[in-house]
């Protein structure tokens, strides 16, 4: 039994959970490497995908590494107000969210 595709995670989500962003990024860099394997490119919409990714991770990552493995929720500023107690907050694909740990 093959695990189902994770869905595409982008800047126009109210939360992202940090789980959620890891398992995805594993999706795509199987992808890639199947690609690869094949001789082939990763499709342009993967490939900006994953590079998105993984910045967005390095930035969580180099505010609080351990909240972001164990768990951390990125929040839409625009999608709701400020959220309370974050005081980190990232950039992901031009659009800022609040890295809400706990």
């Amino acid at each position: 039994m093959t695990t189902p595709a994770l869905t595409h995670i982008d800047n126009t989500q109210e939360q992202i959970h940090s789980h959620d962003v890891i398992d995805r990024i594993a999706e795509l860099e199987r992808r890639k490497a199947a690609a690869e394997a094949e001789g082939e490119p990763l499709p342009c919409e993967d490939a900006s995908e994953l590079c998105d990714l993984v910045d967005l991770e390095l930035q969580c990552r180099d505010r609080n590494a351990d909240a972001w493995r164990t768990g951390a929720v990125l929040i839409h500023l625009d999608a709701g107000g400020w959220p309370i107690c974050c005081s980190e907050f990232v950039d992901f694909a031009g659009v800022t969210y609040a890295l809400r740990v706990g």
